[in-house]
């Protein structure tokens, strides 16, 4: 059995405003640096952290989707904080972004970094909001998958992004990582298909996790740990 530190980066979402990307990208390369220096082994980050107009992302017309160039200078800034922490996984919160050149579409995705390398990514299955915020951009939103399975440190984490974790695993895992906005009844969806461990991190400005499982046995009932804080830090044994 395997101690895990997790820490979930939750600010609140509609708080950051238009703030450049820049500037958006350094708020999290920060929070990255401050749970590398303390240890921590797996760093989640809210959905909706890497969008325009993040003020206006529940009412309002203006386009939230990040331009490919923005997107990539943060993702470029996260993999050289990865590579300074190379034993931590880092899950930075979504991205919601345009792709492609020839035929642009919307994707909301999660990438997963480890040693600063991208280790995988996961994009949403489907949500008729994200197909609101894509039209303000004049663009399609093209869904995903329901989830990814990342391995890490001998375990199988299964990411996924808030609704879509109404969704069973595809694939046997250890524990589910879930990055949202307001993720409501799918916080404990299916628990026990995902050895009765959830952490949330959510961009409503809280993260949680939850424990289904004690010794050898799934409880009817999972326990909940609840943090109201920007930074909290949970630890599990698997």
């Amino acid at each position: 059995m395997a101690r895990f530190v997790i820490r979930c980066y939750t600010p609140k979402v509609l708080e950051l405003g238009n703030e450049l990307s820049s500037a958006r990208a350094k708020r999290m390369v920060d929070a990255i640096h401050e749970a590398g220096a303390a240890n921590v082994d797996i760093f989640v980050g809210p959905e909706y952290f890497f969008t325009y107009n993040s003020d206006k992302l529940l009412h309002g017309t203006a386009p939230i989707a990040y331009s490919a160039d923005d997107a990539d200078l943060a993702r470029s800034l996260i993999a050289t904080a990865s590579a300074r922490w190379p034993k931590m996984l880092i899950i930075p919160g979504t991205f919601f972004m345009i792709q492609g050149v020839s035929n642009p579409r919307i994707f909301n995705t999660a990438f997963a970094y480890l040693g600063g390398q991208k280790l995988s990514e996961c994009s949403k299955f489907d949500s008729a909001s994200d197909k609101n915020y894509a039209a303000r951009s004049g663009l399609d939103f093209f869904p995903g998958e329901t989830g990814r399975a990342i391995p890490f440190k001998g375990k199988s984490f299964y990411l996924q992004i808030c609704a879509d974790a109404t969704n069973r695993p595809t694939v046997p895992c250890d524990m589910s990582i879930v990055t949202s906005f307001h993720p409501g009844a799918a916080a404990a969806t299916h628990l026990a298909d995902f050895g009765g461990r959830r952490v949330i991190a959510d961009g409503e400005g809280e993260s949680a996790m939850a424990s289904g499982y004690e010794q050898k046995k799934f409880l009817r009932v999972p326990r909940w740990e609840r943090n109201l804080k920007t930074v909290a830090d949970y630890q599990i044994d698997l």
